[in-house]
């Protein structure tokens, strides 16, 4: 009996000390929370000395956090330096924010020398945007020779992208002679598509030599048929699909033939627009 009694004894006693080593290792973290003000600190488990560094720490804190513009600064907790030196370096930011077109700047702020500054340096950011064609440029700012480069800019860019195929071309901007170049670019661009079997070739932009080359090169890399079916005539073509979808040799689900005539993209008389698509040929 004696034994079992010492040895609850010794267990208690264990116990007891793991649960102390616990709560101690809890208690550290709560400090640990408290003094870098991280979620989960609980200041009411401090001790005095404990409750005035995590104080101590959020006073720093907080002080940094106005000086250098951050979220959470309450002003209301700063002496009197350090309000002066913490307004001191919002102006400054804002002055900076200004000068360089960020968002936050407030031009009411700045006295007469900065606004002419900020206002400059805007200026020269809207020129170099309209020169290159950037959002936010307003032509309306620019005077007459800034209003001559950005439009001379603007045509150069507009010709790279004809000549390239590039988003934004406008073809009725250039004169003959760039809009041959743009086309005869075009051209190329859609050869090169139908023989390499891309799904944007346009087949019908194809003149007749290149139309009978590229027939011929697909024929040369078919299989050939048996003799039953060798003598029907027909021009193998690479995948070609029309605004709706729908694609040269598709099947059509009315007829149950094979979709070869192309019909370009018209208005009806009530505007609506029919967009271009594959038929299948009437028969005779």
């Amino acid at each position: 009996m004696e034994r079992i009694i010492n040895f609850v004894f010794i267990f208690l006693l264990a116990f007891s000390a793991i649960e102390a080593s616990a709560n101690d290792a809890d208690h550290r973290r709560n400090v640990e929370a408290c003094n870098n003000g991280w979620a989960g600190c609980d200041k009411r488990k401090l001790n005095q000395e404990e409750l005035k560094a995590a104080n101590a720490a959020d006073y720093r804190r907080n002080v940094e956090a106005c000086i250098n513009g951050w979220a959470g600064c309450n002003k209301r907790k700063l002496n009197q330096q350090e309000l002066k030196a913490a307004n001191a370096a919002d102006y400054r930011r804002n002055v900076e924010a200004c000068t360089n077109g960020w968002a936050g700047c407030n031009m009411q702020e700045l006295n007469q020398q900065e606004l002419k500054i900020a206002n400059a340096a805007d200026y020269r950011r809207n020129v170099e945007a309209c020169i290159n064609g950037w959002a936010g440029c307003n032509k309306h700012k620019l005077n007459q020779q800034e209003l001559k480069a950005a439009n001379a800019a603007d045509y150069r860019r507009n010709v790279e992208a004809c000549t390239n195929g590039w988003a934004g071309c406008n073809k009725h901007n250039l004169n003959p002679q760039e809009l041959k170049a743009a086309n005869d670019a075009d051209y190329r661009r859609n050869l090169e598509a139908c023989n390499g079997g891309w799904s944007s070739c346009n087949e019908y932009a194809l003149n007749k030599a290149d139309l009978e080359a590229l027939h011929n090169k697909i024929t040369a890399t078919k299989p050939k048929e048996s003799t039953a079916t060798s003598n029907v005539y027909s021009f193998p073509r690479s995948k070609v699909c029309a605004e709706n979808g729908s694609c040269y040799g598709d099947i059509s689900a009315n007829t149950g033939r094979s979709k070869t005539v192309h019909v370009k993209g018209y208005y009806r008389k009530d505007g609506t627009y029919v967009r271009g698509h594959y038929r299948s040929k009437p028969r005779n």
